[in-house]
């Protein structure tokens, strides 16, 4: 625009998208039970594998793990409680996968597992069997505007044009993964990528020389401030940078010579840490990569006091399970909803849970949702197609995770 135009907005929308991460297995549903042998474990879960591999059991440890007869999912049952029962079952899950890949050549992998998994656990109740599956709830905005000059004359717009860089393929890649590790290891190179071009590497230039200049040159050469970026008060940042991310983070994930104490993809230690660490590492790279490769980064926005509001208008709602995989109210056994906000301080990610005694639980659960009323009538909200058997549960939940997935947002949710 030049001085004197002015605008119009002649379209404008906001939708809410439901980003599925299924993906080409998104038919594939994940058998969920309480195993008849659970009453020599204290808890365990199930997830659903990448890719077929040969059913097996294991017993390592104080873990039993069984891959299924049809090489699709995976449980895992634990002799000890935990209070993060999804990190150390995966964990234990991911060894397992490891070595099978290394035994037979059997190549697979946890699919989503932080978004679709069942879980079993004793308690004073008896043996509850909960079902998760979660929601990435998007809001997109599209508007269209038309300039006029000072006459009244419409001026053409013209898009901008997109330049693919190296460093944008990295960042992808991080935003995909669901491993931690995984995530910090392609922002650190997409980091790198980005910043060899306006100060490329030289031979002979050691890496962390090269690094502490190359970010100094680009910070100052585009007007940011490297304190926005660090941890900790006061003190030179380029400093704290190299120690807080390269010396204590990318060199151990990006080495693995056993006597050097790397963090090999199964360490859950320091976890908390790292994941400050990836969230200041991805908000540097974001903020260089708008300025050096041209990327918008672009997209809709709600934000997370708004995701809450619209959490809680589910409040009156009930949750259901059902038999049958076509929703039909009279088929529907219902539960009053308990809401979850801000699981794990985070506010863009709450639950909302159903919960039913086992007097009220049908042997076999084919649909479970959450009912809404519109116009004085009880129609079907969020929904998800199951298989449950709930032989040997006491008590069974049905948890819906609900994650703010905005365009412009980071990813910040790890196993």
């Amino acid at each position: 625009m030049n001085k004197g135009d002015t605008f119009t907005v002649t379209d404008f929308s906001i939708s809410v998208e439901d980003l599925s991460e299924a993906g080409d297995e998104g038919d594939r549903l994940l058998h969920l039970r309480v195993p008849s042998w659970a009453s020599e474990y204290k808890c365990g879960a199930t997830y659903l594998l990448k890719r077929q591999v040969k059913g097996r059991t294991f017993n390592i440890g104080n873990a039993r793990v069984d891959i299924g007869q049809d090489g699709w999912s995976i449980e895992v049952a634990l002799r000890q409680t935990t209070q993060d029962l999804v990190r150390s079952t995966s964990a234990v899950a991911k060894s397992v996968l490891d070595l099978l890949a290394a035994d037979a050549f059997q190549i697979s992998d946890l699919k989503d597992p932080l978004r679709q998994h069942g879980l079993w656990f004793h308690g004073e109740e008896g043996t509850t069997l909960r079902a998760v599956t979660t929601g990435r709830l998007a809001v997109r905005m599209q508007l269209a505007i038309e300039v006029k000059d000072p006459e009244g004359k419409v001026r053409s717009q013209h898009e901008p044009k997109l330049r693919w860089h190296a460093s944008h393929s990295y960042f992808r890649r991080s935003q995909i993964t669901d491993d931690l590790h995984d995530a910090y290891r392609n922002l650190f190179l997409a980091l790198e990528a980005m910043l060899s071009e306006i100060y490329p590497w030289k031979v002979g230039m050691g890496e962390r020389k090269w690094l502490k200049s190359a970010l100094r040159h680009a910070m100052e050469g585009y007007g940011l401030n490297m304190h926005d970026f660090v941890g900790g008060d006061g003190g030179n940042p380029y400093r704290r940078f190299m120690k807080e991310q390269y010396r204590a983070r990318r060199y151990a994930l990006f080495h693995s010579k056993l006597d050097e104490a790397p963090t090999i993809p199964s360490d859950m230690t320091a976890r908390d840490d790292l994941v400050i660490a990836t969230r200041r590492l991805g908000q540097l790279y974001v903020h260089l990569a708008r300025l050096i490769t041209g990327a918008g980064f672009a997209g809709g926005m709600m934000s997370e006091a708004a995701f809450t509001q619209m959490m809680q208008s589910f409040n009156d709602s009930l949750v259901y399970i059902s038999q049958k995989p076509d929703f039909s109210i009279s088929s529907c056994l219902m539960s009053s909803l308990d809401m979850t906000l801000n699981v794990n301080g985070d506010g863009s990610l709450h639950h909302l849970k159903g919960k039913w005694a086992s007097g009220n639980i049908p042997a076999h659960v084919r649909r479970t949702g959450i009912t809404l009323r519109k116009d004085g009538d009880v129609v079907d909200g969020m929904h998800d197609i199951v298989d449950i058997n709930t032989s040997g549960a006491s008590i069974l939940e049905v948890v819906f995770q609900n994650e703010l997935a905005n365009a412009n947002n980071l990813r910040e949710w790890f196993l």
